[in-house]
């Protein structure tokens, strides 16, 4: 699931459908651009893989961009370090997966090929090295336990040492503050897991123990103190309000306080200067929930989050657009995050 790091100025809350396209369409990505709007990618509705892009603004317009060079659903996408956003996988038909990959180029509002991937795969991760280069593991597709590597320099996909302790899907990702990535939990054909792997661009993958509780469709976010936050998902049958904290300098797990509400499918928010994060929308009981929570490292806990009014300047925000059941655009809330003193 999504976890978005320091700087975002605003993101949606995936409630299901993803955006206020005609007619909706699920299965898409979402990464930020730097000028602060979310560039949303692809999906699919009833008349199959889209190709259609739009970019959500303040103020909570959509507006249209370039299409994709190739409609696609179930794919990853994430902003790199030159502004750039890679589109990677996903399914082109119902059955039919493609290792294709490509730019977009928000300067220009153009695509441009990239890779391809060594091996086709759908609902992968992706996640942003240290080095620049962007890790996509596991997904489904005859390679569910292997990783590849995309250097931006040469605009080519490597194979990564080693594979996944399991064949994964709903997983999380997470880098940690030596570099190294954890992954965490998610399916394996259709059961919920509860194993940890840790991937080292150095030296591969190492098993990383087990979580408190197996979970998938979650968020795992890194935490200033090194520490990494995972939220929310599913058993398998219900939603979860029940968080846990890995220390990767222990391997130990710990429970923090609960959620209010269950979630899963949300989204986990870390904006700069706050040392806190907002976990907000996704789904609970099949139906979508609007709700958004604040954890606080120094407490172990979550509280309301509120939306924000009267605010000193200083004190950092981010807009949340919520999504109706019928794709359309419900409301702007933005969310303040004060400073705990």
């Amino acid at each position: 699931m999504m976890s978005i790091q320091p700087g975002v100025s605003q993101t949606m809350v995936r409630t299901g459908l993803q955006m206020a396209a005609a007619g909706g369409r699920e299965g898409a990505c979402s990464a930020p651009l730097k000028d602060g709007r979310s560039l949303v990618i692809g999906g699919n509705n009833a008349g199959g893989p889209l190709a259609a892009e739009e970019c959500f603004e303040r103020g909570g317009r959509f507006r249209s961009v370039s299409p994709m060079l190739a409609p696609r659903t179930d794919h990853v996408c994430i902003a790199l370090d030159d502004g750039t956003v890679l589109v990677v996988g996903g399914a082109i038909s119902r059955d039919s997966l493609t290792n294709a990959a490509e730019i977009f180029h928000p300067d220009a509002n153009s695509w441009t090929p990239a890779g391809p991937m060594l091996t086709a795969r759908r609902s992968a991760a992706i996640i942003l090295l240290n080095n620049g280069k962007a890790l996509v593991a596991g997904g489904s597709g005859q390679a569910i336990t292997t990783f590849e590597i995309y250097d931006l320099a040469d605009n080519r996909f490597e194979q990564a040492a080693g594979t996944l302790s399991a064949a994964r899907t709903g997983y999380a990702l997470a880098i940690l503050g030596d570099g190294r990535v954890l992954i965490a939990a998610g399916f394996e054909q259709g059961r919920a897991l509860d194993s940890m792997d840790i991937y080292d661009p150095a030296t591969g993958i190492a098993y990383a123990g087990r979580m408190s509780v197996a979970r998938a469709n979650f968020t795992a976010t890194a935490l200033d103190d090194g520490r990494v936050l995972l939220t929310g998902g599913t058993d398998g049958t219900h939603e979860l309000a029940s968080p846990e904290v890995y220390d990767p300098a222990t391997g130990g797990i710990a429970r923090a306080g609960p959620l209010a509400a269950p979630q899963q499918n949300h989204i986990a928010v870390r904006p700069a200067r706050t040392g806190r994060v907002l976990s907000a929308g996704g789904t609970a009981g099949g139906r979508q929930a609007t709700s958004a929570e604040l954890f606080t490292p120094a407490e172990n806990a979550f509280e309301p989050a509120s939306e924000a009014g009267d605010r000193d300047s200083s004190t950092p925000a981010i807009s949340i657009g919520i999504l109706g059941s019928d794709a359309t655009l419900r409301a702007v809330k933005p969310i303040a995050f004060p400073q705990k003193v």
